[in-house]
């Protein structure tokens, strides 16, 4: 048996990569050391990588043709199997029609596309293209409706009346006159009558004789409405107005029922069917006025705002409803 000394003189002639490769074959039996290095850890030891494992799988899998791994044909040489594609049956043409699609140029066609909405044969540039181009179209179009320009649409004639007796002159003279026995006032459908409209506003803000007024299409313009918008402020007497199919915009309606904070008397105002749209914000103004109003009982004005034609005639039907109270404590009396 080696002794100790034996031992120890072989360890002293031990270099240090000796006695390290020695440190590793030994496992030392010392309570201090944690077990993992008092182990021997073997060579082939190494981390488990779960992504290596799979892929070592499927490997194994495509390769492997028996058993519960048994990969088909899809899995390993899939080949997808192609289909013959239909041929589109080919469009005749008259003779006309195919004579003018030949000689049509590039520009033609990406119109003709756009105008069809075949937009799948244009691409996307060409398909702006020709919406702008219809638009731009549509816009001249409503451009040259406005304004002074404007005329009402077919049937509005026949439905406000001609009046083919109507003394205009003479008319013009009570007016001026302030004839107070003159109740009524109908102009619908004259033309070129501003001078008029002035002075039946005039008339309307002195006189408290009249009780129905109707100037629809007669191409009255802003002027005349704000006239007629001071005038109402005054008057005590009227209780009809008619100002449809009229050059009126948005903001002078706004101002025809401000005018009615001091008016009770003025139980119906028409003002639909205006060359201009009001717009959002002048139709929730209308609104807020037709709530504060309690006396109003029509008020015609068709409402493109979502919402707001149903909180006008929501104020209305108030207005509608106190009336009828009021009428039936009268008639208790």
């Amino acid at each position: 048996m080696t002794s100790t000394d034996d031992l120890d003189d072989i360890l002293e002639g031990l270099s240090y990569e000796d006695l390290q490769a020695l440190s590793d074959e030994i496992d030392p039996e010392h309570e201090l050391l944690p077990v993992h290095e008092r182990q021997l850890q073997p060579e082939s030891s190494r981390k488990f990588d779960i992504h290596d494992r799979i892929k070592e799988m499927e490997k194994l899998s495509v390769e492997s043709i028996e058993g519960d791994n048994f990969l088909p044909l899809h899995g390993r040489n899939y080949k997808p199997q192609t289909t013959v594609k239909e041929k589109e049956p080919e469009v005749h043409l008259p003779d006309e029609w195919d004579e003018a699609v030949n000689q049509a140029n590039e520009k033609d066609l990406q119109e003709l596309a756009g105008i069809l909405g075949v937009h799948s044969l244009l691409t996307q540039e060409q398909s702006t293209s020709s919406e702008t181009s219809q638009m731009r179209e549509a816009l001249r179009e409503l451009d040259e409706k406005k304004d002074e320009r404007y005329e009402p649409s077919r049937g509005v004639a026949d439905h406000y009346g001609e009046i083919q007796q109507l003394d205009v002159s003479g008319l013009f003279r009570r007016l001026k006159e302030f004839d107070n026995t003159l109740t009524e006032i109908t102009l619908n459908n004259m033309k070129e009558v501003d001078d008029v409209l002035m002075a039946v506003a005039d008339f309307l803000a002195r006189m408290d004789c009249v009780t129905k007024i109707s100037v629809a299409n007669t191409k009255m313009n802003n002027t005349i409405g704000l006239k007629f918008a001071e005038a109402l402020k005054n008057n005590k007497s009227l209780v009809h107005l008619n100002m449809e199919s009229n050059l009126l915009s948005g903001d002078v309606v706004v101002n025809l029922l401000e005018a009615l904070e001091n008016n009770t008397t003025l139980k119906e105002l028409k003002v639909a069917n205006q060359s201009k749209a009001a717009g959002a914000k002048n139709e929730r103004e209308m609104v807020k006025k037709l709530e504060a109003n309690e006396t109003l009982l029509k008020f015609g004005h068709a409402f493109l705002t979502p919402g707001m034609g149903n909180m006008a005639s929501r104020w209305i039907l108030r207005n509608n409803d106190k009336a009828r109270k009021a009428r039936q404590a009268a008639a208790m009396k």
